[in-house]
């Protein structure tokens, strides 16, 4: 027999008179089974009239027992006394089992604390490291180790288990096959693909064996159960550092959005030998409760939110075209309007860079937008015609504050109120008119930090309004949105944001002030190189005076190449 289930098998087979069985870790013993055959063709049985008890060296004894009229009267298994020539095999035999036990059990080299002393004030006690410990174990050292932003590796069940402290040789055979860590960015497509297979909590009473077994499932470091790093939510379109396995990559068949990841390197360690290091150095490094207090942090996972600064280069596009004409004077008649057309240049250009620093519950970004724009026509023989189409530079700085977490149909969000201070300017004044020179505050409340909805909102404003001499201020009440998501079944990313502005009223009103304003933007983007997009536009703008009558649009259409980068410079 080549297993105990080769053995169960054989004993619940009807028809089979003897088995001899397994060896067994007895010397010698003095373990009997007998078997009564007086009446056995007239009674039913599912189970062997004997079973051979073999001990270690593989010997065994049935003895038969007849009857005065020779019949076969009984069956007795036994077994065989060591002699005075086992001598040898007796000693063989010793080290044999000190070796086993020493490549199972150790030297008392352990490597992990009882679990039962870990968690003793759990209403159930913890009796055994299950399947779902270890590998929490290992992603959180895995994590630790690689500096970065999160962990994960497979789920690989272990079938053995044991109480007490766990030894250095017992946690070898725990990990398995060996393999290479990878250093990679990942895009926040691949950890939303494994969402479901992200396990975060085994049921009470559960080591997770069978559930394992059968079907991919992995352990997380620095990802919560609400999809978040570092307290921010996961976006498709953002790259995240991420330490695994190697042996993942073979598994882009699985999991086709592996193909976007940006290899960073490989570890110095493997996988094995980066973790027990890591625990040994965690054992001989405490003293007293610290070593279980220690392994219990790993054990439970439990993400930290710390203090993040990232760099944003949230967009930087331009637009630029040159048309000139020499000598067309003699093809005025000539229908190709290449040859009949003004010189003109056309110019437009677009950037946001922004600091964004997270902190707890505290969030404060501060930065700069620029948009500006312009057509210049140069008729031959008349002065140069400029016209803007679009011109404003905006410093600005946001504090927001989390004090609500909110999960409905637009995802899992939070609820905070926050303050804008802001500088709006622009590069050059309008013909006739003096520079735009304002400033501006806002404050109210937002559900901010979506994986889709970015943010929406609703709070007072008030403007300083410096381009006049003197200075005046101005009230309005404000709404906006902003969003950003992969359209299903596509590679198209839309991002829109928008904002409507109505002014309170003035005795001291002019035409120059606006009553309502409606600004609302809308980008579909695709890849063009890597952080590169190209990306169709719609971009539309309303205004209604206080004194001045009707209701004034500006729409722009067109496509443009866009450039952005996240430089995560703490996580």
């Amino acid at each position: 027999m080549n297993s105990k289930e080769d053995l169960g098998q054989l004993l619940q087979t009807a028809g089979i008179d003897v088995i001899i069985g397994p060896k067994n870790w007895e010397k010698t013993g003095a373990r009997r089974e007998r078997t009564e055959l007086e009446g056995w063709n007239r009674e039913a049985h599912s189970a062997p009239a004997a079973f051979i008890l073999r001990d270690s060296r593989g010997v065994g004894a049935l003895d038969l027992e007849f009857s005065e009229g020779g019949a076969l009267k009984a069956l007795q298994s036994r077994s065989v006394p060591v002699s005075a020539e086992d001598t040898l095999y007796d000693v063989e035999y010793d080290q044999l089992k000190e070796l086993i036990f020493q490549h199972f059990f150790g030297s008392k080299e352990f490597l992990l604390p009882d679990i039962r002393r870990l968690f003793t004030d759990a209403e159930r006690p913890r009796l055994q490291y299950s399947q779902l410990d270890l590998k929490n174990i290992l992603v959180s050292v895995l994590k630790e180790k690689t500096g970065t932003e999160l962990a994960f590796m497979k789920i690989q069940p272990f079938s053995s288990t044991i109480l007490g402290d766990i030894s250095a040789s017992m946690f070898k055979t725990w990990l398995g096959e060996d393999d290479k860590v990878v250093k990679a960015w990942v895009p926040g497509s691949l950890l939303r693909a494994l969402a479901p297979k992200f396990e975060f909590k085994l049921p009470p009473g559960t080591d997770g064996y069978n559930k394992y077994r059968a079907g991919d499932y992995f352990a997380v470091a620095g990802l919560d159960s609400e999809q978040r790093i570092s307290g921010l939510p996961v976006k498709d379109e953002e790259f995240y550092l991420a330490a695994f396995p190697a042996g993942l990559l073979r598994e882009t068949g699985k999991y086709p959005q592996l193909k976007a990841a940006r290899i960073a390197g490989y570890g110095e360690l493997t996988l094995n030998a980066l973790v027990t290091g890591y625990l040994t150095d965690l054992k001989n490094g405490t003293a007293g409760g610290g070593w279980e207090a220690a392994v219990k942090k790993l054990v439970e996972n439990r993400p930290e939110r710390r203090p993040v600064w990232r760099l944003n280069l949230r967009d930087l596009s331009i637009q630029a075209n040159d048309t000139g004409v020499r000598h067309t004077e003699n093809f005025t008649q000539v229908s190709d309007s290449r040859l009949r057309t003004t010189g003109q240049t056309y110019i437009q250009g677009s950037g946001k860079l922004f600091s964004e620093y997270y902190n707890g519950s505290l969030r404060l970004d501060t930065g700069l937008s620029a948009n500006y724009g312009q057509t210049t026509l140069r008729p031959k023989g008349l002065p140069d015609v400029k016209t803007e189409s679009v011109d404003q530079l905006l410093l600005e700085s946001e504090l927001k504050y989390q004090f609500l977490r909110y999960r409905g149909f637009l995802g899992p969000m939070v609820l905070g109120p926050f303050f804008n201070l802001a500088y709006d300017t622009e590069f050059t004044s309008q013909p006739g008119l003096p520079k735009r020179k304002v400033v501006r505050g806002r404050t109210g409340m937002k559900l901010f930090e979506g994986a889709y909805l970015r943010e929406l909102y609703t709070g007072l404003v008030t403007e300083q309004i410096y381009t006049y001499s003197p200075a005046r201020t101005k009230y309005a009440a404000e709404a906006g949105f902003a969003l950003n998501m992969l359209l299903p079944g596509t590679a198209l990313t839309l991002n829109a944001d928008g904002n409507y502005r109505n002014f309170a009223r003035s005795r001291f009103d002019t035409a120059a002030d606006l009553k309502q304003r409606l600004e609302l933007n809308f980008k579909v983007s695709t890849k063009l190189y890597r952080d590169v997009l190209i990306s169709p536009f719609f971009n539309f703008f309303l205004a209604t005076g206080k004194l001045a009558h009707g209701t004034a649009t500006n729409i722009m259409t067109g496509f443009s190449l866009n450039y952005s980068h996240l430089f995560k410079l703490k996580h």
